[in-house]
This record gives structure tokens, sequence and C-alpha cells, in this order.
């Protein structure tokens, strides 16, 4: 049994709180209503004990912050340090040590000191930086990101949910061709899907896309492969049947891939030029042979590494083989789609499982006893909780922000576009403790300045431009970063539907912004329209009846007004077109289509706040992209047109 944390007295109340702002931890913070929350003595006890801080016996906050005190007195140089466009204040950067015993290399190893203390411009990247035994890293980014050209047209849809034309089978990578190739021909000029990352497919199957094995690998179900025939008919994805068959595909190829020289050369070059691919692929035979839950492995195994003796290799030579083979085959799906002009758009998910890859083999990187999720706000109002544990931000930065540059570059490798989940994670996340709701967690910050510069410069390496998902409790901080770094947030149409007194005016988006209706979690056009959404909240039991219904009534008020403005009849077809088009001719470089507006669908995707009260993420499209209807290839066709008709691209520049 664990000790028990000291109880705090009213007195010591205040010390406890300073000791929370030295760590990042918020003692109070705005909610989502604009009212000012105390945190509990107890939540801020146990986050600090997250972190790693002994909470046992009196004086813990003396030694605390005593500990605290030492390691600022001897911090020579901060353990990561910014220059922003190349230029960096070294005077000042190195004032506590003797330059003499600073020594700087590049990522080849080369010596740039004197470059780097003698205050020259600094060309972008990173750089070792060491001083006697201290170590830091070094980023020199440019301030802004990567600008989007021209006006956009980009249809979303989830990769999973894509009818092949054969009813043999479920969705995977020649979807993905054969939607480029549909917007295309429709004139447009992108397509975004969820995150395409490695899950839990094996029974039984996790599939929600934003709770991954690890946030640098692929999720080998889309993988093209010989398989068995199915009968993939259903309204849902049968991912058990679906993870078998690709299974079979891959384990024939595994097999045989050694007899082909060259296959078998571009394999080992693969493994070699992607070390983690093997210490992956272990992890994953060893989830096979002793459970997923990785903390009941035998002792040897549980803190990160594992050898062959350990694990069948036939298993982990299929993970590895069946990441080479997603790999390749996705890098493939986007040259072809740049070659008709198609860019590819990818989300990067805010987290990962707490029983996956990355927590296991960075287990220091992780906080224990809390994870991640969101405060109440008025369509949650107990809040929500996510899972996942938290990075720890001193160990990750002492770190370099090693599995965070790891993940970009990883989705910037084949996406030009990237979409960053819950982008306030840049700043700040909030935690929940083990135990407690999540009205009784609180926000623990990170370095906000650190994290954009990796952003920055893996997006300048790879010309990608970078949307910010700003949706949510946002943060001043992160509005004045993105308006500084140029960085893309979103703008959702359904806003100005929801108030008669703004409905009868023209949609419109600003310019720093990607323009939609909605996301993957909210309503459809359709079901928004119909106040689908509101019913299923009443339904469930989220937040007040009497409140949704309300909102139910204000909506169809906003709606009639939109529609009388625009003269369409209540509930004609033509209001997605018309309100699609003219949202579209707004100042937005980007505007998003989700492919299931096209022909009216009215079930979501996926419902935030519920797992097994409703099929999330599972969810086929009604049509394949071989039969989509008429009506729905002329409405974006007219979208398109409204698109180029919306004037001269806006001008971000700063």
């Amino acid at each position: 049994m664990a000790p028990t944390p000291t109880p705090i007295s009213s007195g010591n109340s205040a010390r406890l709180r300073r000791l929370a702002r030295r760590l990042g931890i918020a003692v109070t913070y705005t909610s989502a209503w604009g009212r000012p929350v105390g945190v509990p003595d107890s939540t801020i006890v146990s986050i600090i004990e997250s972190l790693g801080i002994s909470v046992i016996g009196r004086g813990w906050m003396s030694r605390a912050s005593a500990a605290l005190d030492a390691r600022d007195a001897t911090t020579s140089i901060e353990p990561v340090l910014v220059a922003w466009d190349g230029v960096f204040d070294a005077t000042a950067s190195f004032a506590r040590v003797d330059t003499r015993a600073i020594a700087v290399h590049d990522e080849h190893g080369v010596d740039v000191t004197t470059v780097v203390i003698g205050n020259d411009r600094i060309p972008f990247g990173y750089y070792d930086v060491s001083v006697d035994t201290t170590s830091a890293l070094l980023i020199s980014a440019p301030r802004h990101l990567p600008q989007p050209t021209g006006r956009n047209t980009c249809v979303f849809a989830p990769l999973y949910a894509l009818r092949p034309a054969e009813a043999s089978r479920w969705a995977d990578l020649r979807e993905l061709d054969a939607l480029a190739a549909w917007v295309a021909a429709a004139g447009g000029n992108a397509i975004l899907t969820l995150p395409l990352l490695a899950g839990f497919f094996d029974h039984p199957s996790e599939p929600s896309p934003y709770a991954p094995v690890s946030r640098s690998m692929w999720n080998e179900l889309y993988a093209v492969v010989e398989r068995p025939s199915l009968d993939a008919r259903g309204t849902f994805v049968d991912y058990d049947a679906a993870y078998g068959a690709t299974r079979h595909g891959i384990e024939d190829i595994a097999r045989s891939v050694d007899r082909d020289p060259s296959s078998a050369g571009d394999y080992l070059q693969f493994l070699a030029t992607h070390p983690t691919v093997s210490d992956y692929a272990c992890f994953r035979a060893a989830g096979e042979q002793y459970g997923r839950n990785w903390r009941e492995w035998p002792v040897t195994m549980r803190d990160g590494s594992i050898v062959p003796a350990d694990i069948d290799m036939t298993r982990a030579r299929y993970h590895s083989v069946a990441q080479w083979l997603i790999h390749t085959q996705l890098a493939d799906v986007t040259r072809r789609a740049r070659d008709i002009g198609i860019s590819v758009g990818l989300d990067l998910a805010v987290g990962t499982h707490a029983d996956g890859f990355d927590v296991w083999a960075h287990q220091s990187l992780f906080a224990r006893g809390a994870s991640v999720g969101a405060p109440p706000d008025a369509y949650f109002p107990s809040g929500q909780g996510w899972g996942f544990p938290p990075p720890h931000p001193e160990r990750t930065r002492r770190d370099g922000y090693r599995l965070f540059r790891a993940a970009l570059r990883h989705h910037l490798s084949v996406a030009t576009v990237l979409r960053l989940d819950h982008v306030m994670g840049l700043a700040r996340l909030y935690w929940i403790p083990d135990g407690a709701t999540p009205a009784e967690g609180t926000y623990v910050r990170t370095h906000l300045d650190e994290h954009l510069a990796i952003v920055c410069l893996e997006a300048h390496r790879s010309g990608a431009t970078i949307v910010g998902e700003n949706l949510g409790i946002v943060p001043p901080e992160i509005e004045s970063a993105r308006d500084e770094h140029n960085m893309l947030g979103i703008a959702v149409g359904y806003g100005a539907l929801e108030d008669p007194l703004r409905s009868r005016e023209p949609l419109t988006a600003p310019p720093d912004t990607v323009a939609t209706f909605g996301t993957h979690d909210m309503a459809t056009f359709e079901g928004f329209v119909h106040g689908d959404d509101l019913a299923d909240r009443i339904a469930l039991g989220l937040g007040d009846p009497a409140d949704a219904t309300a909102q139910a009534q204000r909506r169809q008020a906003a709606i009639a007004q939109a529609s009388d403005a625009r003269g369409i009849e209540p509930g004609s077809d033509d209001l997605y077109r018309v309100l699609a088009c003219e949202l579209a001719q707004s100042a937005a470089p980007w505007f998003v289509v989700s492919l299931e507006d096209l022909w009216g669908e009215r079930l979501p995707q996926n419902v935030p706040g519920t797992s097994t009260e409703r099929p999330n993420w599972r969810r086929r499209a009604k049509h394949g992209l071989n039969e989509i209807p008429d009506r729905s290839l002329v409405t974006l066709r007219a979208i398109v047109q409204a698109r180029h008709a919306g004037g001269a691209e806006p001008d971000r520049s700063h």
C-alpha cells in the first residue's frame, strides 16, 4: 500500500500554492464560462506527486522547494535555447558560464561554437550545446510558418469509413488514392483524414485514432496486401476481421521478403534508417505474448528493453515488415496525390495510449498517477477524461523534446498539411489525478515557445502547412502565438447558425483560419440542422436538458432566418450547397468539406464523451467512391467555383 500524503493545514496552503506555481501547476484557471476556478489543495498535491516529488512526511514542501532552489542555483544554461530567425543572444544565454568551456555541434557533428558564441546568425537546425557536464538543445528556427498559396478546397473523410468498390474487403490505402483522384476530378486540391497511426486492433480492438500505440508508427491495417475475402458489406467496420485478414497478407510477405533480393535490401535499408522500428516490433510481439498491459509483463521486460529470447521473433518480424510496407505505400500514395495536384493532410493526435509503445519505451518522460482531459464546459458539465498519460514537462524538456520532434518528422515525411490536435497542448494540458473526477483536475504549463520553435523548424524543412486545432478553452497565449507565427486556426461555420441575429448575414471566416462547418467531433451538417446532436446529448444525459432544449430552439430560429434570407424553402437540400458556397468565398485560405455532408449524411462519426454508448470510429460511409451521387459531385464543383470567385489570396505577411 502506498504511503498516505501528509495533510495540508490551512496555514500551509499558501506555501503549497507557491510551490505549485514554480512547478507550472495552475492553482486557479478560467472556466469555459469565463469564471475563475479555484483548484483544491488535494489536486495540487496529487499532481506534485505525479511530477515525481515526494509528498510524504513533515516538511516535504520545504524539501521540495530546497531541491528546486538547488537545481536553479546549479543550472548554468537552460536545457533548451531558441534562436528565432537564427538570432541568438549568446551573452545573455551564457552569462553564468565561461565561454571557453562551451562547445556547440550541429546535427552532423560539425563544431560551430564560434558562430554561436559570436552572435552570428545561426543556420536553421538543432544544435547540441555542452558546458562541462551540462548539455542543452539549441533550436534555430524561422519565426513564421510556411504559408499556404492559392484558395484551397479540401475534402475530409476518415479512411476507415471509405467503401471499396469490392464488397470483399475493408478500406486500405487504395481508397486514399481513389479519394484523391475523385477530388482532383472535381477541381479540389487537397484531402484530409484522421490520424493514421498504429493502434490496438487485435482483439479486443480499440479503434479510436486518437489513442495511438505510438505517434511515430503507422497503422498497418491500411496496407495494401492480398487478403482472404470477407463479407465487408456491413454498416460498421469489423476491426477484428479486418485486422485478421490484413495480418494474414502481411505475414505472407514477411515469410517471403528474403527471397527477393531487391525487397530484402529495401526492407533492411528501412530498418537501418528507422532504428526505432525494431524496438517497436519487439514491444508489439511481447504484447501479443504476455498481454497488452506491459506493467504486468515479466519484470525484466517492463523497463523498456526486450531481448530476442523474451519473445517470439516471428511475431516481431511481422510488425517490422508491416511498418516497412505501410511506410513505403503511404509515401507512394502521397507522391501520386501530389502528381495530380492534391495535397494530403494528416492529423497529429495530442496523446498516446497508456499501454502503448511510446509510454513503455520512454517511461521517465511521462507522468504517473494522472491522465489528460478537459475541464467542465457547457457540453460536458462533468468534464472529460481522455485516458492517456501527460508528458512530464521538465523531463521532456531536458530530453530535448525528442518524442515530439520524432512525431512531427514522422507525419511531415508524407503530409503536406498537418493539423495539430488540441494545439493548446503546446502551452498547457489539463491533468486529472488518478481516482479524481475530470472536474477535479487543473492545468499544468509547459514551454510554448520551445514547442513552437520545433513546429516552425520541422514545417520549414518539409514546406508543410500547419493548422492548430484551437477549439475549446483557448488561453490567450495560444492566439497570440498563432498570430505571431502565422499558424492557421479553425473557424467553424456552425457558430453563426446558432444565433438568429447573425444567421441572415453572409457566412465568413478570418484569413488566418481553415474554414469548415464542423469537425469529426461535431454533428454532420444535416445532423446539426435537425438538432440530432442536441437530442443525443439529452438522451445520453450530457448537460442540462433545459439548456439543450433552449439551444435547439435558438438554432431552429437561426436556421429559419438563414433560409429565409437566402430564399430557400425550410428543410430544403439546397441549404448546405448555398451556405457552403458562401463560406467558401471567405478570406480563409483553406475550406474543408466533409465528404458525407455532400450527400446529406445525418449520423456522426464520433460522439465525444461516449465509448460503448455509441459506435464511434466504426461507421462506414453510405456510398462508395465509385457510386457517389451525381448531386454530390455537382455540389463540390460549385464549392470549388465559389472558392475561385472569392477573390485574391489574402495577404497574411507580417
